[in-house]
């Protein structure tokens, strides 16, 4: 791995509005789910907490091991939800926009269905 071998990346989760009340048991079960999941990817999960305003991880290394572990505690949380509560616990992402307007289109280059050539 490059970069600063200290570097904490934090990341966090957000329950979603359909999640069940988060009482301290669900929290501590949230919690002891991400400290087993760092230890069985050999992560260095240097805390998980709870506060309002959801799951905050702070992940020993670069922002993409941070978005790993956290989309693997996302996958094993949201699916014991599920089987408990029978809705997802973590907020959707958020769609992308429309890609016709994050990247701008060049006027010079034309339609592509346009016919090439004279």
């Amino acid at each position: 791995m490059t970069g600063d071998p200290h570097q904490v990346s934090r990341i966090r989760l957000v329950p979603g509005p359909h999640a069940v009340v988060l009482d301290d048991r669900a929290r501590a079960t949230i919690i002891a789910a991400a400290e087993a999941t760092a230890e069985r990817t050999g992560v260095e999960l240097r805390s998980a907490t709870f506060d309002d305003e959801g799951l905050l991880l702070d992940v020993e290394g670069p922002m993409l091991v941070a978005f790993g572990l956290a989309a693997e505690v996302r996958r094993a949380t949201d699916r014991w939800h599920r089987e408990h509560a029978g809705l997802p616990l973590w907020m959707a992402p958020e769609p992308p926009g429309d890609q016709s307007t994050d990247h701008p289109t060049d006027d010079a280059a034309g339609d592509p269905d346009d016919e090439i050539g004279p």
